[in-house]
Formats: C-alpha cells, structure tokens, sequence
C-alpha cells in the first residue's frame, strides 16, 4: 500500500478463515520512517500513522501473523510506502527583482520531481504582470511590474506536490524594485560665492544613490564638478559680476537596477560684490570730512563698513552704511593717524569681502619757538628756531613791529627767523613775528613769538690825551669814555691807565667796552703810538712831537727847564671855561693868537694837569717832561738865594736863561691882569703840579713893580684858584 506521509495505514485485515486475528512486527526502511509499532494483540486492523522524515519514499514492512481458532497461519510480509511530504527548499524564500522583469523562479523541493500550483498576493495594488497557477509546474516566470515608487511585493503561495501528497504552504516572496526617481531638497538653491551648496538628492525609493554630471553657465564658476551622494555640496567661487548658475543631472539609482530618470537642478551661483573705489587711501587734515564714493564690481550693490582708527587721538568716526562715507575726522594727536573703513559691499544677499580704506588724518601742526621769546639789542640778529610736535612742518610768518624805531624785520619762511633789527630810538620796541605752520599740506595752528629791541648805547672814545707818545711818557687815566663807566682795555692799559713804557713801542688800540642796563655794549676804540724815548741834551732846542712846537732848554742847577712857555693846545675863547671835554684848550692873552705864539698859553690847573692831582703829572708837558712840584720850583729858587733875587735872574732880562717874560695872567675866567705894559704891576704866574686844599693850586708869579723909572723883580708864592689861567713851564724828568 502507498499512502501520503503523515497518514493512517488503516489496513484491514482478512483471511480465508472467519474469525482470523492477526499479530505482527514492524520493520521501517530507515530511521527516516517512524510511526509503526509491533502488535502482539491479535487485531484485525493495522492503524499506524505513519511519518516519513525524509526526502524519499520510505516503505514499513508488517510481517503479520494470522491467529485462528488457535492456530498459527503462514507469517505473511505486508508492505506500506510512504511518500515523504514534500516543501520548498528555496533559499531565501524572497526574491528582489527589478520592475519589468521576468521573475524566472526556479522551485526547488526536498522531494525530486516536486511540482507547485500557487495563488498570488500582493503587498498594494501597484504590481501587476502575476497570476495565480492551478497547472502544477517546477517555475514561476512572469512578468512584474511595479507602478508606484515604493518597493512593492507579490506573494506567491506555492503548494508543493509530490505523487498525489501536497506538502506544506509555503509562501515566497518576490519585491519588486520600482524605477527610482529623484527629487531635490531644495528644488534648487540660490548661493552667494563661496558657500557651500546643501541640495539634498532625495527619491522616493528606499536606498536610492545618486550621481551626477555638473555643467556651469560661465567660465567665471569654478569649484563644481561631478560626483555622488545624496548631497550635492560644494562650494563655488564665482570670479565674475553677474549671477551665474551650476546644472546638476542627476540620475538615481536604486537596488542594484537600472537607473531612473535623469532630472536636473540648478544651483544658482551669485557673485560677492568686490568694493572697487578708487583710491583705497585718503590723505586729509584735521577736521576736514572725509569724502569716500563706495562702488563694486556688481551692480546694485550696497555697502556696510565697521570703522577702528590706529590711535585713540583720532575721532569723529563710526560705523554705518550707504554709497558715501562722509565723516568730520578730527586728530587730536601730533602723530599721523588714520580711520580704517572695513567695508564689504553686498548684492542679492551676499555680501562680499571686506576691503580697508585707510583716510590718514595729519595732525595739526603746532610750532614752537626756541627760544620762545628774545630780547636783543638793536643790530643784533635773531635767531629762533622753529620747530613742531609734526615732523617735517614748514613755517612762514608776518612780522609786525610796534613802533616806527625799530626796522629790519619781514614775512619770510623756513625753519629759522634770522633778521637783523635795528632799533633807532631810546625805547624798547618789540617785533611781533606770527607763525603758520604748515604740515603735510595742512595748515597749523598759529603761535607768536616776540622779539624785544633793547638800544644800544651810542658809545664813543674820544681822544682825551697825547696820542703820540714816548716809552717815557707818564702813564695817565684814561677818559672820553661815553657813556661813562666803561672798560677800557688794549696794549699797556690796566685799571683804567695807560702805560706807555709797557705798551712799548709801537701803534697801539686802545678800546672802550661799554654795556648798558639792557646788557646792549658797544665798544669804540682810538690809536695811539709810543716812540723810542727822545734823546735831548739840556739846552738844546726840545722838539715837541705831538705838535713840532720847538722849545729851547735851559739847564738850572740840576734841573732841566723849557726856557719859554707852553704853547700846547687848541685855542678857545677866554669867554668859555676850560673843560673836562678831551680837547686841549688854551687861552692866548686878550684872546689874541698871536699872544700864545708870542707868549705861550694860559691855562686853568685841572685843565693843564690833564684833570688829575697827581704831583709831578705830565699833564700838558711833552713825553719826558711834567709839570713842576712845589719843592721843584723851591730848588730853582734856592739857586738864587731867595725868591727876591730869583724874580731878576728868572726874568727875560735875568742872566739864569730861564727868560720869564711878564705878559698878563686871567683872573677867574673874567678879568685880564699885569700885561707887560702895565704901568704899575707887571706879572707872569706859573702853575705848580702841587694842590692847596681842595680847589687851589700853588702857583709861583714872576713880577715887576714899577716904581718909576724902576722895576722891582720878585717871584711870589700864591695859592691859587685853580679857575685862574696861568702859564707853564715844563720840567724835564
């Protein structure tokens, strides 16, 4: 008997004999058969449920016995096959396939010659191209195809067959991969240069993949190019001004099958405006506004800027936005400072690179005096330098004086007021010099400087003694100094004394230094030479060398006299004094001339001793000589005996040569006395070097009497006003 696995063997048994039971054993054909059992009760039915666990048909062998009215019968073999159960054996029970393709699914069993009929599910209602199949068969080939854009599947419920036994249900799965289609998130995009594009590829079949050829509007693009991935992001640089685009074909592909349709999307490429204004740098002065006209390289671009100067000097700057940076910049500092305008241009959305424009802001120039202010004395030069906190600064100034006096000021330039100015009055007028400077084209901040002109002193040296001179002159003071109260200075001079023998030989300047209260000195100088000392024998003729006047020597005793009077000096009139005013001045008797080329001059004391006291002095007397002492003229005298008997050996008419001739004195600057024709007292007074108190002098008067037809002689001694304008005679050294 055959039966299918899994079943009953539900066998009846029969025999030849009414009554027959029967016993039996069991063998199976392999271990892959299970399910019988032995009988030892005598039965007539054989009900096993046989199960065949394998592949193959498996057989049980009954070996029965039939049992009758107690006897045994012949053992009989009964033979059962049992047909394995078949079930598919495809591995995996799915099958993924492409849309409009034939499935060409091979069924495979554990049973050999297995065959399936099937009936067909799907997962939606987008596949078509199945069927059911009621003709058993060993291959399922239909044509599938997917309408939606989802994987989509068909189940085929197969039922396989195996020699009339149906096995189990088993259901095999073929998806049906759709025709992937890709769509853009965004749909495409807009960008400024430089940023990185974010399209996302997207489909709506699961686990598509995505590639992509790349294609620009412009040579201007770069960074694009062909690629994969469910992202398209990159990053493109757009060198031009106008807006430009990159198509991206996309094609999806998906599950291995052929890929979808290609579709494009653009991605839109705007340029960054370039801020193009020309020039990127400005030079202005303080406080002046800047003037900036902001243009890109893209049209209908606008502009933003950030504003940051390099020193906290410079202000009146901010941030802002709009076609002109206009802004009043002010540097407050001495150091060139600038504003730097960070500005970026932006055109449809993007806003490009920042450029710097840099506005340098010069500093005002300030200018400062060195020395600030000057006092000078008239003649003397300025000299203020002019300098500022600004380097390189140039100045020019006015001047303007503030009175008529003073001259020699004017506008000029350059980095030093050099002028010099003269003062013409007695005051101290000023020059005010007002000076602009200027620096890197701008004007500065003006500043004064003022100039005091003190006056000089009007100084002069005049000629107040001998200027030719011998090594044997006597030293004298110095004067004619004016103003007083100067220096005196040269060859032979000390404490305000000349000293020919130390000056020695030679031409010699003397200079006269003078400083007044404004600290203005001036100095004024005269000559003077100094000769070899005269060799002159007493009672020669003495040749005087500062005028040639010619005087003969008389030796008396041991001294050595002129034997006529000095005639030394310029003539004045007797109507004037005698001054202290450095011109040799002299009175000719009667105010006649030709009295002192007769008689010699007459002259007051101080002026004859040269305004000194000293005994002994030069004064008048030529280099070598000076005015007799008193004691001198007492040794004269006592040559003589006495004064009386002097009178007539001293006068013209005397045997001593001493030649006194009686010719007329002045009184007090006011009176003519005792000319020679006078008819009662005939005189000549002559000064000594020696002084009585404090205004009068000794002199020593040689007189006539006239006690007709008589004259009596005599010499005098007088102290005398030292206004009386006597005679001199000189005595040798």
């Amino acid at each position: 008997k055959e039966i299918c696995n899994n079943n009953n063997t539900d066998i009846d048994l029969t025999s030849n004999v009414s009554g027959t039971l029967f016993t039996w054993t069991a063998t199976g054909s392999s271990a892959n058969i299970t399910g019988y059992t032995d009988n030892i009760t005598p039965s007539a039915h054989i009900g096993d449920n046989l199960i065949n666990l394998g592949d193959i048909n498996e057989t049980v062998t009954y070996h029965i016995t039939p049992h009758a009215n107690g006897c045994d019968g012949t053992t009989v073999d009964y033979v059962v096959t049992v047909v394995p159960s078949p079930f598919l054996t495809n591995t995996p029970l799915r099958q993924d396939q492409c849309n409009n393709l034939n499935t060409s699914i091979t069924l495979e069993s554990n049973v050999a010659g297995t065959q399936f009929s099937w009936t067909c599910t799907q997962s939606s209602g987008n596949i078509t191209g199945y069927s059911n199949s009621t003709v058993p068969g060993a291959l399922i080939s239909q044509m599938l195809t997917n309408s939606s854009l989802n994987s989509d599947s068909v189940i085929y419920h197969l039922t396989p067959e195996n020699s009339g036994c149906p096995g189990s249900i088993t259901n095999y799965t073929v998806v049906v991969f759709p025709v992937p289609d890709v769509y853009f998130n965004p749909n495409g995009e807009t960008v400024c240069e430089g940023v990185t594009s974010m399209i996302q590829n997207l489909s709506h079949t699961i686990g598509a993949t995505y590639s992509w050829t790349a294609t620009a509007s412009s040579p201007n693009l770069t960074g694009y190019s062909n690629g994969t991935g469910d992202l398209i992001a990159q990053t493109i640089d757009n060198a031009g001004s106008t807006i430009e685009w990159v198509t991206y074909q996309v094609t999806p592909t998906a599950n291995g099958c052929p890929p979808g349709t290609t579709m494009p999307v653009i991605l839109t490429v705007n340029p960054r405006p370039v801020v193009t204004s020309v020039p990127t740098r400005q030079s202005i002065c303080n406080g002046q506004v800047s003037n900036l006209s902001l243009l890109a390289d893209v049209p209908g671009s606008t502009f933003a800027w950030r504003a940051f100067s390099s020193s906290p000097a410079v202000t009146g700057f901010s941030d802002g936005s709009g076609f002109t940076i206009a802004q009043t910049l002010v540097n407050s500092g001495f150091s060139i400072d600038s504003v730097i305008y960070r500005v970026a241009g932006t055109a449809n959305s993007c806003p490009g690179d920042s450029t710097d424009i840099h506005v340098v802001v010069f500093p005002v120039a300030d200018v400062i005096f060195t020395p600030a202010s000057e006092e000078l004395c008239s003649g003397e030069t300025t000299g203020i330098a002019l300098t500022s906190n600004i380097a390189n600064s140039n100045y020019a100034w006015t001047a303007i004086g503030s009175s008529p006096d003073v001259t020699g000021y004017s506008g000029g330039s350059g980095i030093l007021i050099q002028q010099t100015l003269i003062n013409s009055g007695f005051m101290i007028p000023t020059v005010t010099y007002q000076v602009t400077p200027t620096a890197n084209g701008c004007t500065g901040t003006q500043n004064s400087a003022v100039v005091g002109v003190n006056p000089w002193p009007a100084v002069s040296l005049t000629i107040c003694h001998d200027t030719l001179l011998t090594t044997e002159s006597q030293p004298f003071t110095l004067k004619g100094g004016n103003p007083t109260g100067g220096i005196f200075a040269g060859p032979g001079v000390s404490n305000g004394r000349f000293f020919p023998a130390l000056a020695g030989t030679g031409r010699h300047t003397i200079t006269y230094y003078y400083q007044n209260t404004y600290g203005c000195d001036k100095i004024d100088s005269i000559h003077v030479t100094v000769a070899e000392s005269i060799i002159h024998s007493c009672g020669d003729i003495l040749i005087d060398i500062r005028d040639g006047q010619s005087y003969p020597t008389v030796q008396s005793g041991t001294q050595c006299w002129m034997a006529t009077n000095l005639n030394f000096g310029n003539t004045i009139s007797s109507a004037q004094m005698q001054r202290d005013n450095c011109v040799n001045e002299k009175y000719c008797y009667n105010d006649n001339p030709a009295n002192c080329a007769s008689y010699g001059g007459l002259y007051q004391w101080d002026e004859v001793m040269y305004y000194t006291t000293d005994i002994a002095a030069q004064g008048f007397c030529p280099p070598g000589w000076h005015i007799p002492t008193e004691p001198e003229w007492t040794t004269l005298f006592n040559i003589y005996i006495s004064n009386g008997f002097a009178g007539n050996a001293l006068k013209s008419s005397g045997y001593s040569g001493f030649n006194a001739l009686m010719t007329g004195i002045r009184f007090h600057n006011s009176v003519w006395r005792f000319p020679a024709n006078d008819p009662v007292l005939r005189s000549k007074l002559y000064w000594s070097s020696t002084v009585w108190g404090s205004d009068k002098a000794w002199a020593h008067g040689m007189n006539e009497v006239v006690v007709d037809p008589e004259y009596t002689p005599s010499v005098s001694l007088y102290p005398s006003a030292r206004t009386n304008a006597f005679a001199l005679r000189c005595l040798k050294d």
